[in-house]
């Protein structure tokens, strides 16, 4: 009766064998879970809280910059109303000039017109005096 021992044991032998190999297998399998993975974990709350740091890093540089373009954009506005007024205070200034103008113009048309009746009224006044010379010493 060896043989059949033997193989028999040599049966029992290879199940061990596979159960040893797949209690090996699943500890390499999950060796990466329940004991490393605090380990596992808290690099990526490290990862993470680095890359939300960066991020707030981020956010806050472009806070600076928002703030900086609005500054920009009230000193703009405050010039461009400045200038506005300028140049109000400008058409205000040309409009008097211009209406003056216009009046000078017409006051010097209307002395333009009397100094045209004046010289035609003395041209007249002059040759009705010649006339009346000659008329007397004629």
């Amino acid at each position: 009766g060896g043989p059949p021992t033997e193989s028999f044991d040599r049966r029992s032998q290879s199940a061990s064998d596979l159960q040893a190999r797949h209690k090996a297998f699943s500890g390499e399998y999950f060796a990466g879970c329940p004991e490393d993975q605090p380990d596992f974990l808290q690099e990526e709350v490290v990862r993470l809280k680095q890359a939300l740091a960066g991020q707030q890093e981020q956010m806050a540089g472009l806070q600076v910059a928002r703030d900086e373009l609005q500054k920009a954009a009230r000193t703009a506005q405050s010039e461009l109303e400045e200038e506005t007024r300028e140049a109000e205070v400008l058409k205000t200034q040309v409009q008097d000039l211009s209406l003056k103008l216009g009046v000078t113009s017409h006051e010097l048309i209307g002395k333009s017109r009397m100094l045209d009746k004046w010289r035609k009224d003395t041209e007249q006044a002059h040759t009705e005096t010649e006339t009346q010379m000659e008329a007397t010493f004629a």
